[in-house]
């Protein structure tokens, strides 16, 4: 199921890629998809949007092709200090 995500993550991942920064899908379990924010070396970290903003647009993009998601959890490492 996690490579069905990422046709769902494409636009969002080019504009995230145009600010030095990507996302990996870490798996999906009881309906919840864990996705990895990656910060490149020089992402912009004002052009991000915040967690709960990514995790509301991501959860919009994947439940149109995987129904079965209910819940996005970002792994955001701006947020760990």
């Amino acid at each position: 199921m996690e490579s069905d995500l990422l046709p769902a993550l494409g636009d969002l991942r080019q504009a995230l890629q145009a600010d030095g920064a990507d996302m990996e899908v870490e798996g999906v379990e009881a309906g919840v998809a864990t996705i990895r924010l990656v910060l490149g070396p020089e992402a912009c970290l004002d052009c991000i949007m915040p967690k709960d903003v990514l995790e509301k647009i991501l959860l919009s993009s994947i439940r149109k092709s995987t129904p079965d998601v209910t819940r996005v959890h970002l792994i955001d490492p701006r947020a760990v200090a």
